[in-house]
C-alpha cells in the first residue's frame, strides 16, 4: 500500500500540472523562468515537486502568469488529477 498521503499526492499533483502546463506552452525552462521572474533551479524544484509547499503566492501567481493561467486554475486541475 501506499504511504502517500491527500497533502504528499495533492504537491505531486500540482507539480504535474505545471509540468504538462509548460509543456502545451512550448516553454523552456529558461523561457519559462525568465518570464516568471524566477531562477532555473527554482523552477525545475517547482516542477519537480520538491519546493511546491514553500512556493510563495508571489512566486505561483507569476509562474501561472507566464504559462497563460492562475494559481487556482492550477491547483482545481492538480486537485482533479489526484
Amino acid at each position: 500500500m501506499d504511504n502517500i498521503n491527500e497533502a504528499d499526492r495533492l504537491v505531486r499533483a500540482f507539480a504535474a500540472q505545471l509540468r504538462a502546463e509548460r509543456a502545451v506552452s512550448g516553454m523552456t525552462l529558461d523561457a519559462l523562468a525568465e518570464a516568471a521572474g524566477v531562477s532555473r533551479r527554482a523552477l525545475v524544484n517547482y516542477l519537480d515537486g520538491t519546493r511546491t509547499a514553500s512556493m510563495g503566492l508571489a512566486a505561483m501567481t507569476a509562474i501561472a502568469s507566464a504559462l497563460g493561467t492562475d494559481p487556482a486554475t492550477l491547483w482545481r486541475r492538480a486537485a482533479e488529477r489526484v
